[in-house]
């Protein structure tokens, strides 16, 4: 597909010295790539429209990737399917940044070409490659060529935060972690947050008739969604009309999940495959209760976006979703502790009337703490452009 260069009447032309910005957004799209796409399609609009003086040069993987790119004047989208953690990565990514000669490349993670000299800037979004136990079970490929890859992906890490010439980061542990993994790196980090979008128009009619819980989202092994059903599982036994209910794309690793109930005998679990943004909203404005037992995150989007529907949340105490939730209408549980969140989901069912009650005052908090508008422009100072 050709580059695409679009043009929008009233285009504001604000700033005298026009620079060129490279952007890899090959990720946008939260189908894509999920968390780090979210962040991508939030981001990089808002940027744009920070910055109208300066040319954009925006490059994407997919056809339907262009469409979500603003159309301006000073915008101009590249469309190839240069997959990313690859060796043809490092050489047309770095070759077309070698050819654009941009002021700045901006990067949302990790996979920067190491053949360009030029200044970056990063997002990271979080350090879990360090935490999460190298197995066969975290890919989709073979154990071998899984290890492999997380042994170049190890190594690199270290050179973009030392090429960095600005790191991005979600949240104050992300920067902790950061420095306690490369104590020596120098670059600036800055926490710039991320934000909630405002809910989907719910879906009229009830869903699920019964009372459940709710998980959404990817079920990744750091999600632990082990834990959670092992925890159900006893759960139910106190709750017998209710049922658990897993929303999300029925991958490799939910597969996983549906043998494990099947092969443990896990009751009432409902797999209902990935939905519309209207029955999302729908599923959670409806649930007892969202359950988050994810033991390691960047920042920790979902939970913050089911109480904005209206589902007060069980979540699992990492650093990261202590520092990020409200303390209104969320209960925490100890991060893998089984018997914790065992123990801890049964109060909430007890006492979810009065997290429901406080479900107001939380919204209140998410909206005063985490907004995109104010992560954008937190995030444009590494940029260094005016």
């Amino acid at each position: 597909m050709p580059d695409r260069q679009g043009f929008a009447k009233g285009v504001r032309i604000s700033h005298t010295g026009s620079m060129k910005i490279f952007v890899d957004a090959r990720m946008i799209g939260a189908t894509i790539t999920r968390g780090i796409g979210r962040v991508v399609e939030a981001f990089l609009p808002r940027l744009i429209r920070l910055f109208p003086g300066h040319e954009w040069c925006v490059l994407v993987r997919y056809p339907e990737q262009v469409t979500m790119i603003p159309v301006s004047q000073n915008v101009r989208v590249i469309q190839r399917d240069i997959g990313w953690y690859g060796f043809a990565e490092q050489i047309q990514v770095a070759w077309m940044l070698w050819r654009e000669r941009p002021a700045v490349a901006l990067f949302f993670h990790w996979n920067i070409p190491v053949l360009w000299p030029g200044k970056i800037v990063t997002f990271l979004h979080d350090f879990l490659l360090f935490h999460q136990p190298v197995a066969s079970k975290l890919s989709l490929r073979h154990p071998w060529i899984a290890k492999a890859k997380n042994a170049v992906q190890r190594r690199l890490v270290p050179f973009v935060v030392w090429r960095s010439s600005g790191i991005g980061v979600p949240t104050q542990y992300v920067k902790e972690d950061l420095h306690k993994l490369f104590p020596w790196a120098k670059t600036p980090a800055r926490v710039v947050g991320e934000g909630v979008d405002l809910p989907a128009p719910a879906f009229g009619g009830r869903l699920k008739q019964e009372p459940y819980c709710l998980m959404i989202g990817s079920v990744y092994p750091h999600k632990r969604v082990d834990l959670a059903l092992r925890a159900w599982k006893s759960v139910a036994a106190q709750h017998p009309d209710h049922a658990l209910v897993m929303v999300g794309e029925r991958d490799v690793f939910m597969r996983r999940y549906e043998q494990m109930v099947k092969d443990e005998s896990i009751p009432r679990v409902v797999f209902v495959g990935r939905v519309s943004d209207e029955e999302l909203v729908t599923w959670c404005r409806d649930a007892e209760l969202f359950v988050f037992a994810s033991s390691e995150e960047g920042f920790g989007l979902p939970p913050l976006e089911a109480l904005m529907m209206g589902c007060p949340v069980l979540a699992s105490d990492t650093p990261c979703l202590v520092e990020v939730l409200p303390k209104k209408a969320v209960r925490f549980f100890r991060n893998g502790d089984e018997a914790d969140m065992i123990e801890t989901w049964k109060e909430a069912l007890r006492s979810r009337t009065h997290l429901v009650s406080e479900i107001p005052a939380a919204q209140d908090n998410i909206r005063a703490r985490h907004r995109w508008d104010e992560a954008v422009r937190d995030f444009a100072r590494l940029l260094q452009v005016s």
